[in-house]
């Protein structure tokens, strides 16, 4: 079954819990994807962004990017997280 990846570093804050807790609490399976100890896996991030700038977290499914943390947060209060995690 797919399941979405989010990208993040483990060593700081940069990936807000309430990602975690929004999909966990929601029953999504995703990966957790941590680039703080591979810059290829940074680099793998920043081209599925599409952005050489891109920070953590950012979001994809599969090789589909879905978007960073604002995005998310969007999707949540508009309940298309489903839409924008591409499950739907």
């Amino acid at each position: 079954s797919p399941h979405s990846e989010l990208y993040s570093t483990s060593f700081h804050s940069d990936s807000p819990p309430e990602v975690t807790r929004i999909l966990d609490g929601k029953r999504i399976q995703y990966q957790l994807v941590d680039i703080s100890q591979d810059n290829a896996l940074r680099d793998e991030m920043r081209a599925l962004a599409g952005n050489p700038k891109a920070t953590p977290p950012q979001i994809v499914n599969g090789d589909q990017y879905c978007g960073d943390y604002e995005l998310f947060v969007e999707a949540v209060e508009q309940n298309t997280l489903q839409e924008f995690l591409k499950l739907a």
